[in-house]
């Protein structure tokens, strides 16, 4: 069964946890290193991995992570959608599956994966899955119907993303977007302090 076969039709239903979008390969690293892995579709290019942690692209604390936008408003003919899964559950099938549910919006060039291990960032952001479509039309009837679906409980976020960025495997979160989903989780927890019974966590990324 096709991983997109639970993607749940109803938007802006409450869910108490995040998790993190699309995957093309091996998601994991086995070594449990601070570099996040990276995969691509079989139609990508070569790409050479960070070997220090200057090079590491955006992470936090790192070159990168201090950029003032994370590329959410841009026209793009590439989107990110993250919570679709949780951090180290990145499965082989995911690239393969979010291409082929992806081509329904239009021909897709590249289908890439980008899992930073541990915890170093919130569990919504952490796995990456991100598609460059031939053209923007098709981009944006993806992030049209795609954002704010629900999976296993997780409110998917769809998003443009810098072009430029992606062709440079500039793929970490940017800090304005960590800290986004860190002060929704304070408000979050604020509003159940206030009134447990009634309020409910939802995933707004």
């Amino acid at each position: 069964m096709s991983l997109y076969s639970g993607l749940s039709l109803g938007k802006n239903r409450p869910t108490e946890d995040g998790g993190d979008p699309k995957s093309d390969g091996s998601g994991s690293n086995p070594g449990g290193s601070s570099a996040p892995t990276e995969s691509q579709s079989v139609n990508s290019s070569a790409y050479k991995r960070p070997d220090s942690a200057s090079e590491k692209p955006g992470l936090p604390g790192g070159d990168g992570g201090d950029r003032d936008s994370d590329s959410e408003d841009i026209r793009s003919n590439v989107v990110v959608l993250c919570n679709m899964v949780r951090p180290g559950e990145v499965d082989e099938s995911l690239q393969q599956e979010t291409t082929d549910e992806c081509l329904k919006y239009g021909p897709v060039v590249k289908c890439l994966v980008y899992e930073v291990p541990g915890d170093q960032l919130p569990a919504e952001i952490a796995v990456r899955i991100f598609v460059e479509f031939e053209d923007e039309a098709a981009a944006e009837r993806a992030k049209a119907d795609l954002h704010s679906r629900y999976f296993d409980g997780r409110r998917v976020t769809a998003r443009s993303f810098d072009p430029q960025r992606f062709g440079r495997y500039d793929l970490a979160p940017t800090s304005a977007e960590i800290d986004r989903v860190v002060n929704r989780r304070k408000g979050v927890s604020q509003a159940i302090l206030e009134n447990p019974t009634t309020t409910t966590a939802s995933s707004t990324l």
